[in-house]
């Protein structure tokens, strides 16, 4: 499948800092020359990275799935109390 080869190029090149499921979409959209919505764009690159998951060919950082948020994101403790 062409289009999943090119997901695969895409996520070596990020292999080290990874990205976000949308910016590997939006990527994916552009070497394809597609004209897909930011949200289609994201789920397509969220079940690519599934398949590349579970037939364990995700590089570096996509290898495993992330649990909490990207470095350098909020913390849930640094919210803003809410007035009412």
């Amino acid at each position: 499948m062409p289009s999943f080869s090119i997901f695969m190029e895409i996520l070596e090149s990020h292999r080290f800092k990874g990205n976000t499921l949308l910016g590997l979409g939006v990527e994916l959209q552009e070497k394809l020359g597609t004209n897909w919505k930011d949200r289609t764009a994201e789920n397509i690159a969220k079940i690519m990275l599934d398949w590349a998951r579970h037939a364990k060919l995700a590089p570096g950082v996509f290898a495993q799935i992330r649990k909490g948020p990207i470095k350098g994101w909020k913390k849930k403790d640094d919210r803003q109390m809410a007035m009412f």
